[in-house]
């Protein structure tokens, strides 16, 4: 059976996708305010982690309104 394979060849394609913003800013001392951490459960809590885009875009927004807080 020399010559036969049962091997197909693939041809596969990577993209690093579109470019864009950040989802949202993150300093690493606000892991330090336990705030922080509440504000994040009760947002991801609220929105369930069905739709984890619009959880993220939720938290930013949380997030954000929070941070003018220390700006």
């Amino acid at each position: 059976m020399l010559g036969l394979s049962d091997h197909w060849p693939v041809v596969l394609t990577v993209s690093r996708g579109v470019g864009g913003p950040k989802p949202f800013k993150w300093f690493s001392h606000w892991a330090d305010i336990l705030d922080l951490a509440e504000v994040i459960k009760s947002t991801t809590r609220l929105q369930g982690l069905k739709d984890v885009p619009s959880t993220l875009r939720a938290v930013k927004a949380v997030v954000k309104v929070w941070g003018e807080g220390f700006s």
